[in-house]
């Protein structure tokens, strides 16, 4: 549905933008998808801090807003 669409398509564009950004990285990023949960995790390096940051904000501000329309089918985690 267009919900589970609209979810994919979020995480999708970070895990790629996380792994696009290797050279902003110190190790290389953990990813994980299974079961219709997700999980990116990555440690920048410290120039690259705000970059990286602004990164996860902008793909968080978009499940925020499903969450708030859709919270019945929608639910995410910050973990760490």
């Amino acid at each position: 549905d267009i919900v589970c669409s609209a979810v994919s398509i979020l995480f999708y564009t970070l895990a790629q933008a996380v792994m696009d950004s290797a050279e902003m990285l110190e190790e290389e990023p953990a990813i994980e998808i299974e079961d219709g949960n997700g999980y990116v995790s990555c440690k920048p390096k410290e120039e690259y801090m705000p970059t990286i940051q602004r990164t996860y904000w902008t793909i968080l501000t978009g499940l925020e807003l499903l969450v708030q329309e859709y919270k019945d089918y929608v639910s995410f985690a910050i973990v760490g």
